[in-house]
């Protein structure tokens, strides 16, 4: 398919720089061990990830070279690299522990699409279809597997790629199964708002979405115009904030950018805006195959300039934009996808950065996929700008939450804490920030926190009761394991007080 193209396409340099690039620095990092051990011993996924990944993104940019240029390095790279994949005993990621996860499905995919586009030896293509059906098919069609119950990007990215993969190489098996793989795409679209607002954020909205929008339209592209999708579409116009940031709630990184290939294709599809270049980027994550190969055919384009939606959406977020600043709000509860404990929190970014920040996705760990999770300050309430009430954050759980009033500017969230009396926060807008009122009972106390990544903004966070500030600096790791500032803002409010009142604006 993406092959295909790229032989007819006029001059793609931009797509052909970008894979060159990736080929060239894949050809390095493929060489480094599966560290499989790592994980068991220590909970550390990069040393693993580095070189599963870049196994496949090497494997995925051969491919694609070798569809748009030909030359026996690119054919000779990637049959070697499938050989490689083939040895390996799994295919799971071992943090997953399951016969097919994500990365096994998107795999299987990559194998299936690639060996047909590439003039394979017929001995390694006989062997890429014994362990597609060894590793993929056969125990797909021998039990139901868990994330077909799922309403996140688990049942799109699994059931999505597994789909795939039967459909490119065996139809009967695809058409005994076709009921099931419906039954659970759909039951992916079931975890959206009618408004189609993604509370797992902008990086699984790439991934999920992804997946089920190129799957759909391969194998059922009836359920590409199911209701809703057109919403879901939309979701990247309506989560970008000024100063270039996302609503990165949940785990998803404040700087985050939309899948360029996949907004081109739904503004095809759906006659949609594209986006900005600095809102986009082509998306060579993980397996990297479905995103670059669908790029490849469909286009990879972008708008002049940015536009700003707001609403509130799902009654669990809320964006406003207004001249210079963003404003967005949390409710929802503690127990969704992705979860952190950020109920009745906020993000407000300026033309120049955030100023009162979500720090958003960070290292994933064994930890942090454990009953560990809230001591990692940024999933922790102790790392969101939300009250802690009597020394403690709010709990982990779906029967922890707020609710968030009609207009999306006032939160009630007592809920979210296991003994909190009474807990609101009201925003109003002045003309260059916002201004916030919280009510509480005067029997609890209450230290206001408010959450910066840079120390010049730290200071435009004002209480307007003459509370003094008291200014943490600390470190937290990111997704990719970078040690990155956050400074936490507290305000001690004095005993007996039931309000207290603050302003942020983005002008000195």
């Amino acid at each position: 398919m993406a092959a295909a193209f790229l032989k007819k396409a006029q001059k793609p340099y931009p797509m052909l720089q970008f894979l060159g690039k990736l080929y060239a620095q894949t050809a390095q990092e493929r060489s480094l061990p599966l560290c499989r051990e790592t994980f068991a011993r220590t909970g550390d996924r990069l040393a693993f990830e580095r070189a599963y990944f870049a196994r496949r993104k090497f494997l995925t940019a051969a491919t694609l070279l070798y569809g748009a240029c030909g030359g026996q390095e690119y054919l000779d790279g990637a049959a070697a690299e499938i050989l490689k994949i083939l040895r390996e005993p799994t295919w799971v990621h071992p943090a997953h522990g399951d016969e097919i996860d994500l990365f096994a499905a998107e795999t299987g995919l990559l194998f299936a699409e690639a060996s047909a586009a590439l003039p394979l030896p017929q001995a390694i293509e006989e062997e890429v279809r014994e362990e597609l059906l060894r590793r993929i098919a056969a125990p797909f069609c021998a039990r139901k597997f868990w994330w077909e119950e799922a309403e996140n990007n688990w049942s799109a990215v699994c059931m999505g790629n597994v789909a795939g993969t039967l459909y490119r190489t065996d139809r009967a098996a695809f058409s005994a199964q076709e009921g099931r793989i419906r039954a659970a795409l759909c039951r992916y679209l079931d975890g959206f708002p009618a408004d189609g607002y993604c509370f797992e954020g902008l990086e699984y909205w790439n991934f999920g979405f992804g997946a089920f929008a190129y799957i759909a339209d391969l194998v059922c592209p009836d359920l590409l115009f199911a209701p809703k999708v057109r919403e879901i579409a939309q979701y990247p116009q309506r989560c970008f904030l000024r100063g270039n940031v996302t609503a990165s709630f949940s785990d998803c990184p404040p700087y985050g950018k939309a899948d360029r290939g996949l907004i081109t294709f739904l503004s095809q599809k759906f006659g949609l805006p594209l986006l900005p270049e600095e809102q986009t980027y082509l998306r060579a994550e993980n397996c990297a195959w479905l995103p670059l190969s669908r790029a490849a055919a469909y286009g990879a384009k972008t708008s002049p300039a940015p536009t700003y939606r707001e609403g509130v959406y799902g009654a669990k977020a809320a964006i406003f934009h207004r001249d210079g600043f963003s404003l967005a709000v949390k409710a929802g509860n503690n127990g969704e996808p992705h979860n952190h404990n950020d109920v009745g929190s906020f993000i407000f970014s300026a033309d120049g950065g955030p100023i009162v920040a979500d720090l958003g996705q960070p290292l994933y760990d064994r930890d942090y996929f454990s009953a560990r999770r809230y001591e990692n300050l940024a999933a922790s309430s102790f790392g969101h700008s939300v009250p802690i009430v009597n020394g403690k954050g709010q709990c982990a759980g779906e029967t922890y939450g707020g609710t968030l009033a009609a207009d999306g500017l006032s939160v009630e969230f007592s809920a979210a804490y296991a003994d909190c009396k009474k807990l609101s926060r009201k925003f109003s807008f002045l003309p260059h920030g916002v201004a916030i009122f919280d009510e509480f009972s005067a029997s609890d106390r209450i230290t206001e926190r408010f959450i910066s990544i840079r120390p010049e903004a730290a200071a435009r966070i004002r209480s307007e009761d003459g509370f003094a500030a008291r200014i943490e600096a600390r470190t937290w790791r990111d997704h990719g394991g970078a040690e990155k500032p956050v400074y936490l803002v507290d305000f001690e409010v004095p005993a007996g007080r039931t309000s207290a009142a603050f302003t942020i604006t983005c002008e000195e």
